[in-house]
């Protein structure tokens, strides 16, 4: 008999531990789940805003172009010789 409880009392003090270990490995998945999402969002976000100013830095470079074409300061001549065109619009 003494062996007897002496196994249940051990079986409990295991199945107790092993409760408590699958319990924390499941936290620490969750956790981790939560992180990684987390993260994600803010790369997504990191990326978006990245994309926007690259896009608005275009923008402004293209809108500089446009005033100096409509003053008359880059004539079609200038902008041809700039992509290897020898007079306005004509490739050599």
């Amino acid at each position: 008999m003494p062996n007897e409880q002496h196994t249940k009392h051990h079986t409990s003090i295991r199945s107790k531990v092993i409760g408590l270990v699958i319990a924390a490995l499941v936290g620490m998945l969750l956790l981790s789940a939560a992180a990684l999402y987390i993260e994600r969002d803010l790369l997504m976000e990191d990326r978006m805003v990245k994309t926007r100013h690259v896009v608005e830095s275009t923008y402004g470079v293209l809108q500089h172009f446009h005033a100096q074409q409509a003053s008359g300061s880059l004539t079609p001549a200038i902008f041809g010789c700039c992509w290897g065109c020898t007079t306005g619009g004509e490739t050599s």
